[in-house]
């Protein structure tokens, strides 16, 4: 359940301490045991009981709820009483419900409202109204003298006009909360969220680890929830903002997909709430996400990188991503991947000459690098490209299995892995074959593909069949995108 992930996310969080830790379980906790109340309240109010899932846990009973909320502290005994009334008017036991009721109806309006449900429902039509009419001018902007003026308005097949103090309410929130929000949302420069983003360094090395923090602070003067119906929704979006490689178009061309902006979607539901000038920090590897097909090609070719991120945001059917309703978003400042291309002939024999007997880790990043720059063209490599690749090649054959799959993880996907490489990586089950259904299946006969569906290990044969569909989705769009016959042939 969420509230197990949220415990166990604040249990093993390293940046907190232990007096931090507690507060945020027991705020977890007390969280849990109202939604457990809530769903009491709606069980018994709808008189509803969910359906048990086939093969799944067995929901519990409404009692089994209320004793929960009980022995937690958050339901007075009381109240038991009343939601249990409540309950035996769904299930037309009107004794029992009123022998439930009525000790409780002049202190709750949960009970009286029972109460003249159940007269209702015995054709006493007339006190029910009477019963209803009083709950609801006690109680006009709650929700349960809302719904007994509905059903009051039912009764009668009548507007009920607003109470005497209705004027008087109004001018208080039209003296309060308007003006709290209005402020929010009129302000352009501080509105109710910042957002900042700040890598860890502003220079890179080439194929290592990026983390970058996204800062988001309330600066509004309201303590506002996080979840999907909340002022701040559950999610943040990170992407690109501004990048370059110092290639040429032409070069440019073989990594546009790689360079395609892709949105990274990440959680912000780690907290129920963000109080007023408080922040929550996140921390993202950007290698760990689909931002690292960026990152590769400046691991190869050097380049600047800018990030935006954007709060309480909405996407438009062309794919823009705006800042919505009490949205902000931030950028962080430029910073730099120093790629390992070799300036000139001499630094680049020098590297070549390194990776013929491949055993640090520099070594095997000039593999990779060396891989994915070839790939840009013969003229991408100072000096001879293709001497270069073969050495490449040769060098990739003689390193451990899990190198080789590094390797092959971090090369721009624009670049052509030989078919050799290809062909080694599919015969390992274990490291090699899941990669190569996920990188290297451009058709549905990829030899990743044909062995994966072969495979007797029911998790590498459904990667198998999602990368054959995917395949076949491609081909299919390329043929129309064409106008050519279904499976891309001619005729």
């Amino acid at each position: 359940t969420r509230n197990a992930r949220l415990s166990t996310l604040v249990a093993e969080d390293t940046t907190i301490d232990e007096e931090e830790r507690a507060r945020r379980l027991a705020q977890i906790r007390t969280r849990a045991l109202e939604l457990t109340v809530d769903q009491a309240w709606a069980r018994a109010w709808f008189g509803w009981t969910p359906t048990p899932v086939e093969g799944g846990p067995t929901p519990p009973s409404l009692a089994d709820l209320v004793d929960q909320a009980v022995a937690g502290g958050v339901l007075p005994e009381s109240q038991r009483l009343i939601i249990d009334g409540w309950w035996a008017i769904h299930q037309d036991d009107f004794d029992q419900a009123r022998l439930l009721l009525t000790p409780a109806a002049e202190g709750s309006p949960y009970a009286a409202a029972g109460l003249a449900l159940l007269e209702e429902l015995e054709g006493e039509s007339r006190s029910a109204a009477r019963t209803y009419l009083k709950t609801y001018r006690e109680t006009p902007g709650e929700l349960v003298g809302l719904w007994c003026r509905s059903r009051l308005e039912s009764l009668l097949s009548a507007r009920i006009p607003a109470p005497d103090r209705a004027d008087e309410m109004a001018r208080i929130i039209a003296d309060t909360l308007p003006e709290a929000v209005g402020r929010a949302l009129r302000d352009p420069r501080h509105g109710v969220l910042s957002v900042q983003i700040e890598p860890a360094s502003l220079r890179a090395s080439a194929f290592e680890s990026l983390p970058i923090d996204i800062t988001i602070t309330n600066v509004s003067g309201l303590d506002l929830a996080i979840g999907p119906d909340g002022p701040i929704l559950p999610t943040i979006v990170l992407m690109t903002d501004t990048y370059d490689l110092p290639i040429d178009r032409r070069m440019l061309l073989r990594f546009a997909a790689e360079m395609r902006p892709v949105p990274v979607v990440l959680p912000l539901d780690r907290r129920f709430r963000l109080d007023s000038q408080d922040s929550l920090r996140i921390r993202v590897d950007l290698s760990a996400t689909p931002l690292a097909r960026v990152l590769s090609l400046q691991s190869c070719f050097s380049g600047t990188l800018r990030l935006r991120a954007v709060v309480n945001y909405s996407a438009a059917p062309q794919g823009a991503i705006d800042a919505g309703l009490f949205g902000r978003e931030g950028r962080s400042p430029v910073f730099r991947v120093d790629g390992l291309l070799p300036p000139d002939e001499a630094r680049a024999a020098v590297m070549v000459e390194g990776i013929r007997d491949p055993r640090t880790v520099d070594a095997v990043k000039d593999i990779a690098a060396i891989l994915g720059i070839a790939a840009a063209g013969p003229a991408a490599f100072p000096g001879e490209t293709t001497n270069a690749q073969l050495a490449a090649i040769d060098a990739f054959q003689s390193l451990p299995r899990r190198a080789q799959a590094w390797v092959m993880s971090v090369i721009p996907g624009g670049a052509a892995a030989p078919t050799r490489l290809v062909d080694r990586m599919v015969a390992d089950d274990e490291i090699g074959l899941p990669l190569a259904l996920a990188r290297y299946s451009p058709t549905p006969t990829s030899a990743a593909i044909v062995r994966g569906l072969e495979s007797s290990d029911p998790r590498i044969r459904r990667m198998a069949e999602a990368a054959r569909d995917l395949a076949l989705h491609l081909e299919s769009a390329d043929s129309q995108a064409f106008g050519l016959p279904q499976g891309g042939g001619t005729e």
